[in-house]
């Protein structure tokens, strides 16, 4: 296949970099900084942070060094109110967002709580099935939060089952396809309280930018995992979800 190499222009796009206290997330953020992008550096911990006031230090002013821990709601909202009030003259938001905050635990997975099973189920050197689904295989949209689920589940199986081999315990992962429609995995009700919580959660420009046809159309493709169907009445104008038994 040809392969071909698009020339992107920096001036006037902003990217913003979390985890930039690591050794990835500085060099990128410097590295976009030096390329002539305005730069926001997210850093889990700023106040007092050596790496934080080099890199403000060697960078130019397009460079912003951001109080981000991207594991609190109150500091992404606060970093994108920032980001919102220094964007670029032009430009309409962020070209693009690089996410390398990590956080881990060092260890085997056993020795991380709260694994209140597993010294039972060692000591009978039997074995832990975990149920996934083909879903960590195959993108469904309006889906991609139980995709990634599942598929980190599937990577923790794998990890537990080379930690405790050596100790007879064997990991077994379950990956079934599609049930059948009507299986009922989800409940009428399930999807009719998400989806209003989750509109209810939109801002005024995603309302906007997918509107409610396309919010209709997405929860209503959830419909054939139910034994009822999801749908939508007016009522004064506005409308409202609601459910349905087939007859």
């Amino acid at each position: 296949h040809d392969i071909y190499f698009r020339q992107v222009t920096a001036a006037g796009k902003a990217i913003l970099v979390t985890g930039c206290d690591s050794t990835i997330g500085g060099a990128l953020a410097r590295q976009l900084d030096e390329q002539g992008f305005t730069v926001f550096a997210g850093f889990q911990n700023v106040a007092g942070n050596p790496a934080a006031e080099e890199l403000k230090e060697v960078c130019s002013g397009r460079l912003h060094v951001l109080q981000l821990d991207v594991s609190s709601e109150t500091q992404i909202l606060a970093a994108s109110l920032y980001a919102v009030e220094h964007l670029p003259d032009g430009a309409p938001g962020l070209w693009a967002v690089v996410h390398a905050q990590s956080w881990v635990a060092l260890g085997e997975i056993e020795w991380i709580p709260p694994q209140i099973m597993l010294p039972l189920v060692r000591r009978a050197r039997g074995r832990i099935v975990v149920l996934t689904s083909g879903l960590c295989r195959i993108a469904s949209p309006v889906r991609g939060i139980h995709c990634g689920l599942l598929a980190a589940l599937e990577a923790q199986a794998e990890c537990l089952r080379k930690e405790l081999r050596s100790r007879g315990v064997d990991i077994v992962v379950v990956a079934p396809g599609e049930f059948t429609a009507g299986s009922s995995w989800l409940s009428d009700e399930t999807i009719v309280e998400q989806a209003k919580e989750m509109w209810r959660q939109l801002c005024q420009e995603q309302r906007t930018e997918y509107g409610e046809d396309y919010f209709e159309r997405a929860i209503r493709s959830l419909e054939k995992y139910t034994k009822s169907q999801v749908s939508y009445v007016k009522c004064s104008g506005r409308r409202h979800l609601s459910a349905r038994n087939p007859k």
